[in-house]
């Protein structure tokens, strides 16, 4: 009996061992972070006449894992004020924990100084929000903000609303790129160039004549990067790694002359640089305005390139700003 007893007790073990190793096993989820969520509850709670969003986001902040960082979140105000709202009216909706999340805002945004005719940022949920100015008015989702000076909780940002922000449907766009490397060290029966892992990619929006970056990705193991946004035009875009970029003198390349035929069919290059002298390992420019020939009319302004619609892929070719340099062009 006794042995029947201790056999029993050991099975019981292994199966308890056994379940343990099966749940460890599994995916862990991520840590839920809201320790900037409760400083923006904190101050909320010093503020009048945003007492029902308060209590809203303080019953449900641990549940809401806003991940590391700072975040802006936007306040309803308790009595939203008459024919405040824009043009096109919203109905009225209560804040609660089913729609309190489409108010955060992963990162800082201060828009006290906003210039741009509009502005498309994400919630944390995934959803835009999109910010334009009208009369001298700031609108979110066409929703009036009190003010565009924000108050501060540490380094978060909060901004009143006057209602609940609707949901807004936008078609997102994905651009997608692959980056390569010049191969600087290049000689005939060599690779002209290599995928560049770790290349940063900035985009920006551009908006009342100034550039406004909205986000960067970096290139993985083969070069590729992607970003999902909402601005089906007007994005630009540099890329930059230790030094290396897609521009040479404000003209973009496209490679190296690495065949005589290559250099035989070549445009006509009159830039005035040292691009001029086209030979074996020099780099290859882009006609963008294909009229045969590579001058002023083939520059990318102020150095941010657009991004190409239509297309499944860019690629782009960087190289140290020093690679070939060394050769003035013939006078």
């Amino acid at each position: 009996m006794k042995k029947i007893f201790y056999l029993s007790i050991v099975a019981l073990a292994l199966g308890f061992s056994t379940l343990s190793c099966s749940d460890d096993d599994g995916p862990t989820p991520p840590p839920t972070d809201n320790t900037q969520l409760k400083a923006v509850a904190e101050a909320l709670g010093k503020m009048d006449g945003v007492s029902g969003f308060t209590e809203v986001l303080s019953d449900n902040v641990e549940g809401i894992n806003v991940g590391e960082g700072n975040i802006t979140v936007f306040a309803v105000k308790d009595t939203p004020a008459e024919g405040k709202k824009a043009a096109e009216e919203v109905e009225d909706e209560a804040i609660s924990k089913d729609n309190i999340t489409r108010h955060i805002v992963k990162g800082t945004y201060d828009l006290t100084d906003f210039a741009a005719d509009s502005l498309v940022i994400e919630n944390i949920t995934g959803k835009p929000l999109v910010i334009t100015s009208k009369d001298g008015k700031l609108y979110i989702n066409d929703v009036l903000m009190e003010t565009g000076t924000p108050t501060k909780a540490g380094d978060n940002l909060i901004y009143l609303v006057d209602n609940v922000l609707p949901v807004v449907e936008m078609e997102k766009q994905t651009s997608n790129f692959l980056v390569y490397e010049i191969n600087e060290k290049w000689a005939e029966g060599a690779d002209e160039k290599a995928v560049s892992k770790g290349a940063v990619i900035n985009f920006f929006r551009y908006n009342n004549e100034e550039f406004v970056q909205i986000g960067s990705v970096t290139t993985d193991e083969e070069g590729k990067a992607m970003l999902e946004h909402y601005y089906a035009d007007s994005l630009f875009y540099t890329i930059d790694k230790e030094g290396k970029a897609p521009l040479r003198d404000d003209y973009l390349i496209s490679g190296l002359f690495t065949t005589q035929k290559q250099i035989d069919e070549a445009p006509e290059y009159k830039t005035g640089t040292a691009l001029d002298n086209i030979a074996l390992g020099s780099l290859m420019i882009i006609d963008i305005n294909v009229d045969g020939i590579i001058d002023a009319g083939d520059k990318v302004e102020n150095g941010y390139i657009k991004v190409a619609k239509g297309e499944e892929a860019t690629a782009r070719v960087i190289v140290s700003e020093t690679y070939g340099v060394e050769t003035e062009p013939e006078s």
